[in-house]
């Protein structure tokens, strides 16, 4: 994948979910409704970003960066964050992208 091609990709996944970030969202906390410690144990490394999305609703904030450049293969990735006021922590979901589609790489809960 080119340079420019893998950049618009980029941008259009973290426009895509900024703009929509508030549709699955508790008026009361602004965190998404469906965000619990039974969702987060259903997390496994490589489910799809679609499959986030079906259990967690859209992130609170989106973020393009580069991931590993200490090892010799440093790679684009994709971090979401959650928060959750209700169980005082945040959760951050690092993604890989493989031929388009974005896959969990690794997850932080705090």
């Amino acid at each position: 994948m080119t340079f420019f091609r893998t950049l618009a990709l980029l941008s259009a996944v973290c426009f895509l979910f900024s703009c929509a970030a508030g549709s699955s969202r508790s008026a009361k906390t602004d965190e998404p409704t469906s965000f619990s410690r039974e969702n987060i144990v259903k997390l496994r490394v490589g489910m799809t970003s679609e499959e986030v999305v079906e259990i967690f609703g859209l992130p609170l904030k989106t973020e393009a960066d580069v991931c590993g450049e200490t090892t010799s293969s440093p790679w684009t990735c994709i971090t979401w964050w959650y928060n959750s006021k209700s169980l005082a922590q945040s959760t951050r979901m690092v993604f890989e992208i493989h031929n388009e589609t974005l896959y969990l790489n690794r997850w932080v809960t705090n």
